[in-house]
């Protein structure tokens, strides 16, 4: 029994009980190699409102079956529109006469990050817009630092639930115009950064 990756020529010798040479057989078996493969997937990562445009790079492959998103295509070149979240995995099955092949890559489908950054807060207990929050979606981390006029550091924090409820190592803040910083990364890696600032009133 033999199982040859590629096309391989067998030969068998035989020789008689005296010891001589006796006829030979000769057999070849050849191997229909096959890979499947796809490009077009550039990471693992995308938004909705993306498209994939995908393009089959199988070898010795006779016909292929994309299986992709709940779709199936035959095509060469698929296109498919990311219209929702969640996860979608590419199967790419390639067959000539006696082999098959196939491969599977999938994409984390996200929205865009949204930062909202309110310009206004009012701590004073009476637990309407007490805090200055910056509302996100699809964000990996975030670091916001909060100055007075004069360029002071009042305050810090790090992560997307972070927030300033108006009080500071000496106390709480007075009245005014502050500044912040606002260092974020989004689920792609893409880092942002936003300055401006926010009037406190109580």
């Amino acid at each position: 029994t033999v199982a040859p990756i590629n096309t391989t020529t067998y030969v068998v010798n035989g020789t008689s009980l005296s010891g001589c040479p006796a006829l030979s057989g000769t057999v070849i078996v050849n191997v229909n190699s096959i890979s499947a493969s796809f490009n077009g997937l550039n990471s693992t990562i995308m938004s909705v409102g993306e498209t994939l445009n995908l393009t089959n790079t199988s070898t010795g492959a006779s016909s292929i079956l994309w299986n992709y998103c709940n779709g199936l295509s035959t095509n060469s070149v698929v296109t498919v529109p990311l219209t929702d979240t969640g996860s979608c995995c590419i199967k790419l099955v390639a067959t000539n006469a006696t082999c098959k092949d196939s491969v599977t890559k999938c994409v984390t489908i996200i929205t865009e990050a949204v930062v909202v950054i309110p310009n206004v807060f009012t701590p004073n207990g009476d637990t309407k817009n007490d805090i200055f929050k910056i509302a996100s979606t699809g964000l990996k981390s975030l670091n916001c630092v909060i100055y007075d006029r004069w360029g002071l550091k009042m305050y810090e924090w790090d992560g997307v639930n972070g927030y300033w409820d108006g009080n500071t190592k000496t106390g709480n803040a007075s009245d005014g115009t502050y500044f912040y910083i606002i260092n974020y990364t989004d689920l792609k890696d893409k880092s942002v950064t936003e300055k401006g600032h926010l009037n406190l009133f109580k």
